[in-house]
């Protein structure tokens, strides 16, 4: 395809991008000659003025430099071209990003992905946004964190991709992991419940118990119970987690813990199920251990008296016998119980043959063991305590009050949450204004009372009670606070006891506990506004009366997760931890958040200030990136500077390269040294061909400058490209305006011709240099060319004599 031919193509393909006549022709001469066809789509690109347009030509064009010819490296920097036309091009991002993969260039890919999530982030509204943006985000996770080491970015893209795709369990799982090696293992076991929700069975009972260990470890005994029983209702037929659970409550009894009946109990439940499977001395040991956990358990009881019997342990028996009658005096095993205890028989009396106990039977309640926590009926008081209970009823009959308290102390000491006893003694020291002994006996009675649903409005009447008597009466403040505590416990929600919480803490300055106060009312809220104002109150807290500036910025922190909208927040937290002397946090902080902020000025501020954070530390390729984003949001030549400087200073060549190429679109009066810049990044970074280009047309925009002309022969010389090279001499020296410069430059011309080859050429050059006048050098080098023609050579040996005559 001839010349004009050519132009006419790309006219038509510029004019209308549809052109499907067109594309068929230009694809056709792409068959015979690739790198022309990618020439003609780059010219395409670079005359079409819709950016959108611009960008598609591009891609095509680094398609076939990279798939049919091989230069990937030319390919790159056309799709880094196109990217920078139309950010949200697809195509180009996931073609730049395999060859960065394929090249395994971990630092231009992240940061490319990056750059992808900042472009597609307002738009998480739409679904296939969120589809394509989630992944990406687990993708930078696993760069950031496997390959380059930084487990905090990693974190972020974790937790943004789940933001997106809440059921993504690569990422629930990547995150969880990272929480637990940095210790925070409230967030971790938050993701346990997340990908819980999205396993199957069978893998809810691995997290499960994987969960139990984790919270062993940070010394939630309670917690991992609750795991190892909720992992065992979705397998029953688990022995060994069977054990896990039943294990976990015993080791908290043996480790000192009070544990509440109900859950002693169901400990009991699940070794009664162990020795329902097992014989012998296994059975004897789980039934044994069941009734260590619950003394009256009646199926405990009679497995171990059956297995005790045929093992011939007797006196084994009998300790468990009157240790179940202790606990049980009017159980369903009394009268077995009872026997045992009796003396033996004589000898001649023949032996009581003892059947085997019936396994469980399904259909009785009370020993299927179904429920491993039990609500269980009160049981009866030992007959002493019912003995002490009638004196003290008669003597506060006769009057005789004083003895009568003596009593019913004497029942309290048993069971402080005894009814008629804590009645009568409520009463009596209400009546005698004893106000502390009032505070004593009703704080026993809610710490004695079983927590359950229907002990719940009493514990808190009564909590209520001694906090008023505590600050009204006794002016013991600090007991006020302990009672609203433990209300605020039984019941989050409960705003008297909050707001009672932060009034007293106030008051006495436990500055501490108030702030820890709002920041748990924050955890809870649901609407995000008042969860801020919340945070806002703990921040201040933190800032001007605990003087924890890091507290202050971690509060600060949270609540600009909470307003995406408020660059203010982000700011401020970033703020707080530089007074700290923390800027490797402020530089996180940000990082974190300068995603979210909508462009503006405020996001271009935010991104100039994480640069420069990010260059204290020397993280010179993270600066690179923070300055990156100010530019893009900007368009301000500045902190394209900025950009380019840190990118060099990171040997990242490539991101240097276009931040230099943008300089120069922004700036047409220094294009030329902007573009020079660029080709010297693009050598570093193995971009032979970039180069070049760039360096002529660094020399066509300013064709006298020397050291333009003199790069771009240097590298042209190295590679070879004698043609090339000298039309472009040629060409500059047309374009200089300095005779004796124009003259000496067209003789390099005509020299580096007839050095390569091209004698014909050489002969046009040497004439061009007569355009300016007689010259010795091309008189005689055309002299000595047209040896074969004696009068053409006579002439110009003549013009050559005339000009050193006399």
């Amino acid at each position: 395809m001839d010349p004009s031919e050519l132009d006419g193509l790309v006219l038509r393909l510029v004019t209308n991008p549809q052109d499907e006549q067109a594309l068929v022709l230009a694809h056709h001469e792409g068959e015979s000659d690739p790198a022309g066809y990618a020439a003609l789509l780059e010219r395409v690109a670079q005359e079409t003025q819709d950016p959108a347009y611009a960008s598609h030509w591009l891609a095509e064009a680094a398609t076939i430099w990279s798939t049919t010819l091989g230069d990937s490296h030319r390919a790159a920097r056309l799709l880094m071209k196109a990217l920078a036309l139309d950010p949200s091009q697809q195509t180009a991002h996931n073609r730049l990003a395999d060859l960065y993969r394929e090249s395994d260039d971990i630092k231009a890919l992240v940061a490319l992905l990056e750059q992808r999530a900042r472009v597609l982030s307002p738009s998480t509204e739409d679904p296939e946004v969120c589809a394509e943006l989630s992944p990406l985000h687990v993708e930078l996770g696993r760069l950031w964190g496997e390959r380059v080491g930084q487990p905090k970015k990693a974190l972020e893209n974790f937790r943004r991709a789940l933001e997106l795709d809440a059921t993504n369990a690569f990422a629930i799982y990547s995150a969880r992991e990272l929480f637990k090696a940095s210790g925070r293992i409230h967030e971790a076991l938050a993701m346990y419940e997340a990908e819980i929700a999205i396993a199957d069975p069978d893998r809810k009972v691995v997290l499960l118990r994987d969960e139990a260990a984790t919270r062993r470890d940070a010394g939630d005994f309670v917690g991992a119970t609750y795991a190892l029983v909720r992992a065992h209702s979705l397998a029953p037929d688990d022995p060994e987690l069977t054990h896990e659970a039943g294990s976990s409550i015993l080791a908290r009894i043996e480790g000192g813990e009070d544990v509440p009946p109900e859950e002693r109990m169901g400990g009991a439940n699940l070794f009664v199920d162990l020795a329902d499977r097992y014989d012998g001395d296994a059975g004897l040991a789980y039934a044994g251990t069941a009734l260590d956990l619950a003394p009256s358990h009646d199926r405990a009881l009679q497995l171990y008296l059956y297995f005790a019997t045929t093992l011939e342990r007797t006196d084994d028996a009998k300790v468990r016998a009157a240790a179940y009658l202790a606990a049980s005096p009017r159980g369903a095993l009394r009268d077995e119980a009872t026997r045992r205890l009796a003396p033996s028989p004589a000898p001649s009396s023949p032996p009581r043959e003892i059947p085997a106990p019936a396994r469980y039977n399904t259909e009785d309640p009370t020993l299927d063991g179904s429920d491993p926590f039990p609500l269980r009926p009160d049981t009866l008081p030992p007959v002493s305590l019912v003995v002490v209970l009638e004196q003290a009823h008669a003597l506060a009959t006769k009057g005789r009050k004083g003895e009568a308290l003596a009593k019913y102390k004497q029942v309290l000491d048993a069971d402080p949450a005894h009814p008629e006893a804590l009645r009568w003694v409520e009463d009596h020291l209400r009546t005698r204004r004893d106000h502390a002994s009032l505070r004593d006996v009703l704080m026993s009675a809610v710490h004695a009372m079983p927590a359950s649903a229907a002990t719940l409005e009493m514990r808190r009447r009564r909590l209520r009670e001694v906090a008023s008597l505590c600050e009204g009466n006794l002016r013991d403040l600090d007991g006020a606070i302990l009672a609203h505590q433990q209300l605020y416990a039984l019941d989050p929600t409960d705003t008297a006891a909050r707001t009672s919480l932060e009034r007293l803490f106030e008051r006495v300055h436990r500055w501490d506990e108030l702030a820890s106060l709002f920041e748990q009312q924050a955890s809870l809220e649901t609407l995000a506004a008042k969860k801020i104002a919340l945070e806002k109150h703990a921040a201040q807290i933190h800032e001007t009366r605990r003087q924890d500036l890091i507290a202050a910025a971690e509060a600060w922190t949270r609540i600009a997760s909470l307003a995406s909208d408020d660059p203010a927040s982000l700011a401020t937290a970033a703020q707080l931890y530089e007074r700290a002397e923390r800027p490797s946090l402020a530089a996180d902080v940000l990082a974190e958040g300068v995603h979210s902020v909508r462009p503006g000025a405020e996001r271009v501020q935010l991104c100039e200030r994480l640069g420069a954070l990010r260059e204290q530390h020397g993280a010179w390729l993270d600066a690179g990136d923070a300055y990156l984003q100010a530019a893009e949001a900007s368009r301000q030549a500045q902190h394209w500077e900025m950009a380019e400087r840190a990118f060099v200073k990171a040997s990242a060549w490539g991101q240097a390269a276009h931040a230099a190429e943008q300089l120069a679109s922004i700036a047409p009066h220094a294009e030329a040294p902007h573009l020079t810049r660029a080709a010297e990044h693009m050598i570093h970074a193995g971009d032979h061909a970039g180069a070049e280009e760039h360096l002529i047309h660094a020399v066509a925009i300013d064709p006298s400058n020397d050291r333009y002309a003199a790069r771009l022969t240097e590298v042209l010389d190295r590679s070879a490209k004698w043609t090339l090279l000298a039309s472009v001499l040629a060409k500059r020296a047309a374009a200089i305006d300095d005779p004796s410069r124009r003259i000496a430059e067209r003789r390099n011309v005509a020299r580096l011709y007839a050095a390569h080859g091209a004698p014909a050429i050489a002969r046009s050059a040497w004439l061009d240099v007569l355009n300016d006048g007689d010259d010795v050098d091309a008189l005689e080098a055309l002299a000595a060319d047209a040896s074969a023609d004696p009068a053409e050579a006579a002439a110009f040996l003549r013009r050559r004599l005339s000009l050193t005559a006399p």
